[in-house]
């Protein structure tokens, strides 16, 4: 080994970098720099060396530390690919502590919010959500199993002033001996729009259905019936409708007057094609 040059072990060494390694030992007396050594069988591990200046006897000569980094460098990895992981979940990821300080935000978070991650991470999640209970907060952390989930909705303040509807899932994690709240944030306004908007127009629906003076029904291929009909002008007489009974009524009864089976205006109104619906209406 004595008999190696330093460019023999270290295979990615070059002549510029050993003039600044000189250059800074002679302004500072110490440089520290990370590096790779490749072993006698030609193995290569990461290291990290600490060399100095050492006068010995009139000579000058470099003294230096080397350290095998191979694990650190591996763990250092493996933070950088779970960080790029997080930040590029389209769900936004936040670290919360027990006075609700926010501790961790991921891109998605950020941006959800308007803020930029360091002024995210100066601030407290009370800013954001202003009905924030540290008291419960502190009993989830105290009380909360790891593995356990929960799921709430609330409102989140953007940057600009205006209120966002979030579906946060929450669970705890533990880091250091320090117990914090991991949630992921999902922007649900738009569902909650559209769930609004199918609940009006069912309304709407059902009351122009309650008020036709006409009955109503749906049926399957088979005649059978797939709702419940309007009993006001036949009660139960159209239960267990099949397509012999429903022509036999319509020749015999003298209360029906008009019976409809129209599977192609059915297949345009329902979700599935093989429904028929009938419309009838009492003789005065």
């Amino acid at each position: 080994l004595c008999a190696l040059k330093v460019s023999d072990i270290d295979p990615v060494i070059t002549h510029e970098k050993t003039l600044e390694i000189k250059r800074m030992l002679d302004e500072t007396g110490s440089f520290t720099h990370e590096t790779v050594h490749r072993r006698k069988d030609g193995t290569t591990f990461a290291v990290e060396i600490i060399a100095n200046n050492l006068e010995f006897q009139g000579k000058s000569y470099t003294f230096s530390f080397v350290k095998d980094i191979t694990e650190r460098k591996l763990a250092q990895q493996q933070m950088e690919l779970l960080e790029h992981t997080v930040n590029q979940s389209s769900e936004g990821i936040h670290l919360v502590d027990r006075q609700g300080g926010i501790r961790l935000a991921n891109a998605a978070f950020c941006r959800a919010l308007g803020y930029d991650r360091d002024e995210l991470l100066a601030m407290n999640l009370r800013d954001i959500d202003s009905e924030l209970q540290l008291e419960r907060l502190a009993e989830f952390l105290d009380a909360g199993e790891f593995g356990e989930s929960r799921v709430i909705e609330r409102n989140h303040r953007r940057r600009d002033g205006k209120m966002m509807l979030v579906e946060i899932s929450l669970s705890l994690i533990e880091f250091c001996g320090e117990r914090l709240v991991l949630g992921v944030a999902r922007d649900i306004s738009e569902r909650k729009r559209m769930e609004g908007e199918l609940a009006r127009r069912e309304r709407e629906f059902r009351m122009l259905v309650e008020n036709t003076p006409d009955t109503i029904s749906r049926y399957d291929r088979e005649c059978r019936r797939c709702d419940r009909a309007d009993r006001r002008h036949f009660g139960p007489v159209l239960d267990g409708w099949t397509c012999a009974s429903a022509r036999a009524a319509r020749a015999s009864s003298a209360t029906l007057s008009r019976v409809s089976l129209d599977p192609e205006m059915s297949r345009s109104r329902a979700p599935s094609p093989a429904r028929a619906t009938a419309t009838a209406r009492p003789i005065a």
